[in-house]
């Protein structure tokens, strides 16, 4: 969680950073005593008569200039000492200001007053102290200072021999504070100038702080909130960031006890998440947990300056109720084929169990016998077929896929399924195109899937005014797409895929085991069979069931 910034404010109510005026506090501290050992040099060289002074103040002026430089350098040192004591560092300042305003009125005073060449610190001061403290401030100052120089002046006026510039004339003295003051008003204006743009930037600069602050709070919540785990890792595997889900599942309770850790000190079994990190990138992956039942679904992703940004979850339950659902699913399936196999059996069954309570009757007329007979066989027949075509959609032969011409395929399934041109009746249009390509599939199982889906629309145009069956194909992307379209009453909407589902049909006679036999014969040569109706003006004119090919199709 990110601490919003401390902030304080000057009499204009411009916020500073609390931590930019504390570093302040000793740096001018650190200015003055430098300035004061910097003042010391030409104070000295007259001192010790390597150059003639000018103007100076003539009582006692060796032991104030002593006082001065003491005070100076004592001061500078106990604010050094006690500036984090205070409770305001405003308020520090602020005395540190009127320090300084004295040391220099005092320096001003002994080396010629309104003529003393240091008087230019009047000017830095009321400069450097209206930034920091405001322009109400600088303006106080600049009053306070003008007083000062007024006064000097007339006191130079009035006792001139107290001075060594003895005659310093009323003109020159006008002349000198009127310098000064316009120097000192044109510093405060520059200061006035300057806080305006200051003051607009570090608005900005505070707002755009503030919403980041905010921002960085907000993320913290909502990554804290996650019901996923989240780990951030720098470039050697270190955690950077952890969020509360992922501390809650590793049992610990502070981020601190896992940032800068490597991420198998705290989950040593994501250790595999680096095997094979080339294909890694943005993928998904299970890992189960040492205790060898929680399971987390991962996934690790690159993140900026060499990161990786991991999220998981706990899916032990998820994948417990998929093991369930699965289970339920396949009960239910085995039950619906059961009563279906059931329900297929049971006629032919009853048709035989008829035949054979009349075939015990010795009466029986030798051609009823024959008739018997024949019904038998047929009904036995006819479960046979049921059987072998229940084992076919039960556990199909894995067949041998090779490269396939497709137009072969189409024109053997219409020949061995019988159907051909008849004028006046079933027209056929097979896309030429057909004989460039080729799928990846196994021939025998091709065969039965084309012709199970053409006996269906041949029988499905049979009582139609219009009878034509069209066959056509077309690339779309990886996808090798053949339709087979008829003039047929076409699909009922509210079917969707249950034509698929084993012993559905709605024809009189069959098993409905032939599209779901089909579907699965597609599913072991890497296609799917789809089934839609043909549209004209929004009606529907026919059927269209479509094979999708993906087993690397050549055209």
């Amino acid at each position: 969680m990110t601490n919003p910034a401390v902030t304080t404010a000057h009499p204009e109510r411009d916020p500073y950073p609390l931590a930019v005026l504390q570093d302040l506090v000793g740096k001018l501290s650190v200015v003055r005593l430098v300035i004061l050992i910097l003042l010391m040099i030409p104070v000295g060289l007259q001192w010790i008569g390597l150059e003639t002074p000018y103007f100076f103040f003539k009582p006692h002026r060796q032991p104030l200039l002593i006082g001065f430089f003491l005070a100076g350098y004592g001061l500078s040192l106990i604010y050094l000492l006690t500036w984090d004591r205070f409770s305001s560092v405003l308020k520090f300042l602020t005395i540190q200001l009127w320090t300084d305003v004295l040391l220099t009125s005092f320096l001003v005073w002994m080396t010629g007053g309104i003529q003393s060449g240091f008087a230019f610190f009047f000017l830095v001061i009321v400069f450097l102290y209206g930034r920091l403290l405001g322009f109400r401030t600088a303006t106080l100052t600049t009053w306070v200072i003008l007083a000062f120089l007024v006064g000097t002046g007339l006191a130079q006026a009035r006792f001139p021999k107290l001075w060594t510039n003895e005659d310093l004339t009323t003109a020159s003295i006008v002349y000198m504070v009127s310098l000064q003051s316009a120097a000192l008003a044109l510093v405060t204006l520059l200061v006035k100038l300057g806080r305006g743009q200051e003051r607009y930037l570090l608005a900005r600069l505070l707002e755009k702080e503030k919403a980041l602050d905010r921002s960085e709070r907000l993320k913290s919540h909502i990554l804290d909130w996650m019901e996923s785990g989240l780990i951030l890792l720098d470039a050697q595997h270190r955690i950077s960031a952890i969020n509360a889900k992922a501390l809650e599942w590793a049992g610990l309770a502070r981020a601190d006890e896992a940032v800068h850790h490597p991420i198998t000190d705290i989950y040593p079994f994501f250790d595999s998440l680096w095997a094979g990190r080339s294909s890694l990138e943005s993928n998904r992956r299970e890992i189960v947990a040492e205790d060898g039942e929680t399971v987390y679904g991962v996934r690790m992703t690159k993140a900026p300056d060499d990161m990786d940004l991991i999220i998981f979850m706990d899916i032990t339950s998820l994948k417990r109720l998929e093991r369930k659902v699965a289970q339920m699913e396949k009960m239910a399936a085995v039950g619906e084929l059961s009563a279906g196999l059931a329900h297929e059996i049971k006629n032919p069954l009853a048709s035989i169990r008829a035949s054979l309570q009349l075939l015990a009757d010795e009466g029986l007329e030798a051609e009823y016998v024959r008739r018997l007979s024949r019904l038998v066989t047929r009904d036995v027949d006819r479960l046979n077929d049921l059987l072998k075509d229940f084992l076919v959609f039960a556990r199909p032969v894995q067949g041998e896929r090779v490269p396939v011409q497709i137009g072969e395929a189409v024109r053997d399934a219409l020949n061995l399924s019988l159907i051909r041109e008849t004028p006046g009746g079933l027209a056929l249009d097979i896309e030429p195109a057909m004989d460039r390509v080729t799928w990846l599939w196994d021939p025998n199982q091709l065969q039965q899937v084309l012709i199970n889906l053409f006996l269906n629309a041949s029988q499905a145009v049979a009582d139609r005014p219009k009878q034509k069956i069209r066959v056509t194909h077309r690339q779309d992307g990886e996808a090798s797409i053949l339709s087979i379209e008829d003039t047929g009453p076409g699909f009922e909407s509210s079917l969707g895929e249950r034509p698929f589902t084993p012993f559905f049909t709605t024809k009189a006679t069959g098993t409905g085991l032939g599209l779901a036999i089909a579907q699965r014969l597609a599913g072991q040569n890497d296609s799917v069979i789809d089934i839609g109706n043909v549209l004209e003006r929004g009606s529907i004119v026919g059927a269209r069931v479509r094979i999708h090919a993906f087993g690397r199709p050549n055209s």
